[in-house]
């Protein structure tokens, strides 16, 4: 997920988080003033207040007895998030526990972007080889899965919905009707994760890299060895797929020499 987009989430949350409180606290605060008021005027029970709304046609009584009395019932039973009734837990008490949700989505939004930042910065200074390497594949498996929407789309157009179905699953339907721009974006990301896995294969091996020098991408694979701080390393690809058959990919072994 970009960072734009985790920053957002947070922003929002804390919006929430802000709302949430002021509205639970306006909802005490009237309760407590309107119960307060109706000791002040003595006024104990719901039929009192009607009798007064109905003789003077004045129905502020009633409406503050009712909000109370709903306030209070709430004390002994609430609905959550899910529609689902439970009772026996202070209203407050639930309130504070949405709160702290909130809050927690907030913290675990917060180490997300702790975590993309550093996935981002990985990303920013990769060695020349392994960018090489990305901007391959992301050219290759683009050109595979537009092509691929294409074929599916006139198999499709072919064989009806109900054919269609037997023959292909619901990711292949669902591909025909992305965009291309989606689709170079969905690419973007597979990429992106594969290079990380890599690096971090290599990364279990070797320990920490002094430099990447030796590694070369030749236009179709990654070969070449590095030293770490642990162990050298022997890196070495595999081939395999292509089109018709499966995205072309690459399996980069990684050994200690």
């Amino acid at each position: 997920m970009e960072i734009t987009k985790i920053q957002e989430n947070i922003r929002k949350n804390q919006e929430k988080l802000q709302k949430n409180e002021t509205l639970l606290q306006k909802r005490i605060e009237k309760a407590v003033k309107l119960s307060q008021w109706l000791k002040e005027n003595n006024i104990s029970s719901k039929e009192e207040a009607h009798e007064i709304g109905y003789r003077t046609n004045n129905w502020e009584a009633y409406d503050n007895f009712e909000y109370v009395e709903n306030w209070l019932s709430r004390i002994n039973s609430y609905k959550d998030e899910n529609d689902i009734k439970h009772y026996g837990n202070e209203r407050n008490t639930f309130e504070s526990e949405k709160i702290e949700k909130v809050k927690q989505a907030i913290e675990t939004w917060k180490e997300r972007l702790v975590k993309e930042n550093l996935i981002q910065n990985r990303i920013k200074n990769l060695p020349e080889s392994l960018k090489s390497m990305s901007e391959y594949l992301n050219q290759i498996w683009s050109e595979y899965e537009i092509n691929r929407k294409s074929n599916l789309k006139q198999e499709y157009e072919k064989l009806g919905y109900k054919e269609f179905f037997k023959k292909y699953s619901c990711e292949a339907y669902n591909h025909i009707h992305k965009s291309d721009e989606e689709i170079i974006k969905e690419v973007a990301l597979d990429v992106k994760f594969s290079i990380l896995d890599l690096l971090n294969r290599v990364s279990e091996v070797a320990g920490e890299v002094e430099d990447w020098e030796c590694i070369r991408w030749n236009g179709k694979a990654l070969n070449g060895t590095l030293k770490g701080s642990k162990n050298n390393v022997r890196v070495e690809t595999i081939v395999a797929g292509g089109y018709n058959i499966q995205r072309l990919h690459y399996r980069v072994l990684v050994h200690k020499i």
